[in-house]
């Protein structure tokens, strides 16, 4: 790192005009960006080099703190430690090992993100680990009986697909509902699966009602799946709902308007063919979403 003696300091601050003390920048440096906008080049490259010596050395004192800390026996300092070694994305200090060992401090203190964490590393085989996906299992659970989502879906996902437990349906559909029922709209797919286990009674009993109960959340979230089945349900009077051809149409059109129409788990082709032209139908019959009842 490049290191600048007070007198150079002291020099770039005068060809700036004076406009801010020397021993000021030395002491804070705030306002530095304002005093890079004036005086000559000189002067403007020194005082971006201030710039990055004082953020380095903030950095490290953060760095130094957190460090004890964690070393104290402080979870949440830890967890954030680990997760420098994780995720820092200049890769200056990302260590998968580190991020490891300071997981499995924070998580065996109970620490739900990094219990999480863990087990997606043991799932991977990251950080110097051997794949073990009991292990991943093991940490999953406790941080999904925490109400961590991510760790709540990904145990769903090991007992949808029998990834270190035994395939359990039942238990999918348990942790998968978990995640539904916390209404997040990066887990809209999951509300429409649940709403799709009730429909086809996939661990559970078939329940017309839940399912177009979870269909609703999910396309309120802006699933286009979900979207396509609610106005199916509506224009058949299916799931405790009343035929509303007006409210159909709507759901139709939010479908195709969907942002995630055209992904990988979007509507296929034939179905977004088969949407406009049920909408041209309607409209033709005199039919608006204008006039939907849409809570």
């Amino acid at each position: 790192m490049l290191q600048l003696s007070n007198l150079t300091i002291k020099a770039a601050v005068a060809n700036q005009g004076g406009a801010m003390e020397a021993d000021t920048i030395l002491k804070n440096g705030r306002s530095l960006k304002s005093q890079m906008s004036k005086g000559n080049l000189f002067s403007k490259i020194v005082l971006f080099f201030i710039v990055i010596c004082l953020s380095t050395g903030l950095q490290a004192q953060i760095s130094n703190e957190l460090r004890t800390a964690a070393e104290r026996g402080d979870k949440e300092a830890q967890y954030k430690l680990g997760n420098i070694y994780h995720q820092d994305a200049a890769k200056t200090t990302r260590d998968f090992t580190q991020a490891v060992y300071w997981y499995r401090k924070a998580a065996e203190q109970g620490h739900a993100a990094a219990q999480y964490y863990l087990g997606f590393f043991y799932e991977n085989g990251y950080g110097g680990l051997t794949k073990d996906q009991k292990q991943a299992v093991y940490w999953y659970r406790k941080a999904a009986e925490q109400g961590y989502i991510e760790a709540q879906f990904c145990l769903a996902e090991c007992y949808n697909n029998g990834y270190g437990v035994t395939k359990d349906q039942e238990q999918a559909l348990y942790w998968y509902r978990k995640v539904a029922e916390q209404g997040s709209s990066s887990y809209s797919y999951v509300q429409f699966r649940v709403g799709l286990c009730y429909h086809q009674g996939i661990g559970v009993t078939k329940d017309d009602t839940q399912a177009v109960y979870w269909y609703h959340q999910a396309a309120k979230n802006g699933y286009s799946r979900a979207q396509y089945y609610l106005a199916i349900a509506y224009s058949q009077g299916r799931g405790g709902l009343v035929e509303d051809l007006n409210t159909a149409l709507y759901w139709f059109e939010r479908a195709l308007k969907a942002e995630d129409i055209y992904n990988d788990d979007g509507l296929e082709e034939s179905i977004v063919t088969n949407i406009k032209e049920i909408i041209s139908s309607l409209k033709a019959e005199g039919y608006s979403s204008s006039k939907a009842k849409v809570d």
